[in-house]
């Protein structure tokens, strides 16, 4: 629990911050205190924070707040008709910038500010990733590439954690999941 507090430290985060902690807490609280799982309560309570944001069509998403259009499965999966089969596959940074340069139709890897849109700490629980799992079924827990580098070394670069939402960076030749956007036509 002190882990938790000192990252959620108003001199770090903000108050905003703090109260949001605060009141996750008290929900916390109170779901134990009625025998029903953090999980459970929070993933069915809360996801997606932002119904109607995404626009599904095929195998395709559209992202109403950015106008960004989204692979519905990551690198590795097919779209079915109606889910994501298969199994996503993990790449280099290096692996992932080949892909995405060999897929059609102005697919390409996200830059980090555009990856992180996707991360929705509402969806969070220990069984499903941190994204709208109605939007992006099976998506897989882990993190997905970006295709910012880190400014102070060019061996790494950032990538969004979607076991929990954040951004975060790590050595190029780490095996992450690789999720393809391209621009509205």
């Amino acid at each position: 629990m002190m882990q938790w507090l000192s990252v959620f430290s108003p001199n770090k985060v903000g108050m905003n911050s703090m109260k949001t902690f605060s009141a996750i807490c008290r929900a916390y609280l109170v779901f134990v205190f009625l025998g029903v799982s953090s999980e459970m309560a929070f993933s069915q309570a809360t996801c997606p924070t932002s119904p109607g944001r995404f626009a599904a069509t095929g195998d395709e998403v559209l992202d109403r707040y950015t106008g960004l259009v989204w692979k519905r499965c990551s690198q590795g999966q097919t779209w079915s008709g109606s889910d994501c089969t298969g199994t996503a596959t993990t790449h280099t940074h290096e692996q992932a910038m080949i892909v995405a340069g060999q897929a059609t139709g102005g697919w390409r890897l996200p830059n980090i500010r555009e990856l992180s849109t996707l991360a929705d700490f509402g969806c969070y629980s220990t069984l499903l990733a941190a994204i709208d799992q109605t939007a992006f079924p099976r998506a897989p827990r882990g993190s997905a590439w970006s295709t910012t580098p880190m400014k102070l070394s060019t061996g790494y670069a950032w990538y969004v954690n979607f076991d929990e939402g954040d951004a975060q960076w790590t050595s190029r030749g780490s095996s992450l999941y690789v999720r393809l956007v391209r621009s509205t036509p």
